[in-house]
């Protein structure tokens, strides 16, 4: 509303970024970090755990369901992690296209699961195997067996999130790890969303000198004619972690 405090949810979608069984797990790591569906999962102490009592308590085998958002690794720094049975709900798997394959009904998500999607639906409405294109962001459900997974459903991510990104002049936010950082004032992303700050843009928790790529932060502003957030407010969400290994 027009007093930026009230409003009215048309919509509120829960996701995860990946639902699949422990292949690895790596304790000494810092931070420690496990392997599901080919994704390396990171956790920290800000990391919430259900029907499951930490870490320590995860096993190779185990079905997992991961909640959080990806570095420019493409590391999955998890929020939430939950324990979930193999009769809970599909395999399921989020990531950006790549080796579209239309002869074979087959493209790779992630850089390392091929995905069969010969007997899948598609969405949103209108969509199919012709919409599939190298670096798209899709969903899929199914059943996955070592790396191949079997797709029941595909999810043009991207198509399906098109009314929520906002119209020109319209307030918006963001939140996730800073990448394709250069320079300030300039442009990035924050979570796949371009955002670009100017020199009116105002810092919270930090300064402009602490903004860099695997930076957690929330982008505020107004979104322009190009559909790009213009930040008026960044604020750091925490400090950059340093990664080993």
């Amino acid at each position: 509303s027009d007093d930026n405090g009230n409003g009215v949810a048309e919509r509120l979608d829960v996701e995860n970024e990946l639902r699949a069984a422990i292949s690895a797990i790596d304790a000494a790591a810092s931070p420690q970090s496990f392997v599901a569906a080919g994704v390396t999962v990171l956790v920290d102490s800000q990391t919430v755990y259900a029907n499951v009592a930490s870490f320590a308590a995860l096993t190779v085998g185990a079905r997992v369901e991961v909640h959080g958002l990806r570095d420019t690794a493409g590391r999955l720094r998890a929020t939430r992690v939950e324990l979930v049975t193999a009769g809970q709900g599909a395999d399921e798997l989020r990531g950006r296209v790549s080796a579209v394959n239309t002869a074979a009904d087959t493209f790779v998500l992630n850089g390392n699961i091929s995905i069969n999607y010969a007997g899948a639906t598609f969405s949103p409405a209108g969509t199919s195997e012709t919409s599939l294109a190298d670096g798209g962001e899709v969903e899929v459900r199914g059943s996955l067996v070592g790396t191949v997974f079997t797709a029941t459903q595909v999810d043009f991510e991207n198509l399906e999130d098109d009314n929520l990104r906002g119209r020109e002049n319209e307030k918006q936010e963001t939140e996730g790890f800073v990448s394709g950082f250069s320079a300030h004032p300039g442009s990035f992303q924050v979570n796949g969303r371009n955002v670009v700050t100017t020199a009116t843009t105002r810092f919270v928790g930090g300064s402009a000198a602490d903004l860099a790529n695997d930076v957690k932060v929330e982008a505020e502003g107004t979104v322009n004619a190009q559909g790009v957030l213009v930040a008026s407010k960044i604020e750091f969400k925490q400090v950059r972690v340093l990664l080993h290994g």
